[in-house]
């Protein structure tokens, strides 16, 4: 407990330094273009040097700030102490001191930040080998897939042989552009879930980062529970890329697109394949620009999520495929009015379109019942269309399938629209948004008179004069 009041109070002593202070001597203000990557090239200059950091940041709305205290583990103690400060969109305002001059010179102290600047200026970045992993639930990954020369899909060493259909790994080995090996950890984070969001869209099941943390387990011989961590480890480490050919290919499996199918594997196989434009449509996605691939990444994360709770909330699970195709309209605030039937339409077609809308469910049956309004109705009120607080089925003498062949449709045309999505690079041109004509009002008559002559006055009517 001391120990950390110590740290927090002296963190809290240099937070906000007097700019004309002269205990502060260097000061570095970095521009605008630069200022987001300053930290991430200042922590890559200290890595080189063997330093550790520890800080704390302050952000509101309008400004960030925080201080960085930088050790040295062969001395020990504080040796270089930094503030900065950056308002939104502006400038980054860096000021250090240092704090052991028998240890650190200003001289050191200004090379190194110098060259933390000189990293952002000239792009100066390094590729590092990671590794991980991913997980889903479906036939094992028992080959090796390279989506490009820096990034491959590789076998787990131990398979869950118990069963065709279990929980599963991928290996993702990645060679990682950074400005060190800190920064080489968080890109890869980025990357494997932007990864998982992919192969869930392609693969059509929901991949996502491996889980972690500690979870109620039954013993193996089924007469107690104990607490357990959840994971996965290969036995032997690897610091490099593995060499291309060294184990099988996953199984290539050739579709035409648009692709409405259920994309369900062979029952005599015991493997995943993969369609045969895998590597191409990860290759677009790659050449996107960075507001496309955002663009990518919002629609198909919402089938991610769709699939993640597609068995215990269908009706939020069918909203969410919903969004997931909203996402895909082009910014442009003229498409702001157009709803998921506009976007199948562009993208699957005409034919498509008004399957969802119109023949998806009985118009007596279900009466003003499409994906759609299903969509407001849950997200806005709250209501169910699945099975949510059902009695299972099997106890129920009658069930109503349409809302989950109703859901399967859905489910077939969401993934088919965001892949040709992905595949026209976002260039869609929308369908013109077709008004209901609104009945023409008709004009009101005079006001009738009375036995007197005198016209009667309509509520909200002023007397003249």
């Amino acid at each position: 407990m001391t120990r950390d009041t110590e740290v927090k109070s002296e963190v809290l002593r240099i937070d906000a330094p007097d700019p004309t202070a002269d205990d502060w001597p260097i000061h570095v203000v970095v521009p605008e273009p630069f200022a987001d990557d300053w930290l991430r090239g200042f922590d890559a200059e200290r890595e080189v040097r063997g330093w550790t950091t520890r800080g704390l940041t302050r952000m509101t709305a309008a400004t960030n700030s925080g201080t960085i205290l930088v050790g040295c583990a062969s001395k020990g103690g504080t040796i270089l102490s930094l503030s900065w400060n950056r308002s939104r969109g502006g400038s980054l305002d860096v000021r250090a001191r240092c704090d052991d001059l028998s240890v650190l010179s200003l001289a050191e102290a200004r090379e190194c930040l110098n060259r933390a600047t000189e990293r952002c200026r000239s792009g100066a970045t390094e590729r590092i080998h990671r590794r991980d992993y991913l997980e889903y639930e479906g036939r094992a990954w028992r080959g090796e897939l390279w989506l490009d020369d820096t990034l491959r899909l590789g076998p787990p060493s131990v398979q869950d042989e118990m069963a065709q259909i279990g929980p599963r790994i991928i290996v993702i080995d990645a060679l990682v552009t950074c400005f060190g090996p800190t920064d080489a950890m968080w890109n890869f984070a980025r990357d494997l879930d932007e990864l998982s969001v992919f192969l869930s869209t392609v693969l059509g099941t929901r991949v996502r980062r491996l889980s972690v943390g500690r979870v109620w387990t039954v013993r193996p011989e089924g007469t107690a529970s104990e607490v357990r961590p959840l994971g996965y480890i290969e036995p032997q480490a690897s610091s490099d890329m593995p060499t291309k050919g060294a184990v099988q290919s996953v199984p290539l499996v050739s579709v035409t697109r648009p692709d409405l199918s259920m994309w369900a594997p062979d029952a005599n196989q015991s493997e995943l394949s993969a369609p045969d434009d895998i590597v191409e449509l990860w290759t677009r996605y790659r050449d996107l620009t960075p507001e496309l691939q955002r663009q990518f990444l919002q629609a198909a994360a919402k089938w991610q999520e769709a699939l993640m709770v597609f068995n215990e909330r269908p009706t939020l699970s069918a909203a969410l495929m919903v969004v997931g195709c909203e996402a895909l309209k082009p910014p442009s605030s003229k498409f702001k009015e157009h709803n998921v039937y506009g976007v199948i339409h562009a993208l699957l077609g005409k034919a498509v379109a008004e399957q969802l809308r119109n023949e998806l469910f009985d118009p007596v049956l279900h009466a003003k019942t499409h994906p759609q309004g299903i969509r407001s109705r849950h997200l806005h009120r709250g209501e169910f269309y699945g099975t949510e607080f059902a009695q299972a089925m099997m106890m129920q003498s009658f069930n109503d399938p349409t809302f989950d062949q109703a859901t399967r449709t859905l489910a077939r045309v969401t993934r088919a629209a965001i892949i040709e999505w992905l595949r026209c690079s976002g260039a869609i041109e929308m369908p013109r948004l077709e008004r209901k004509k609104k009945p023409r009002r008709k004009r009101r008559g005079r006001a009738p008179v009375t036995a007197r002559g005198h016209r009667v006055r309509r509520p909200g009517q002023h007397h003249p004069g």
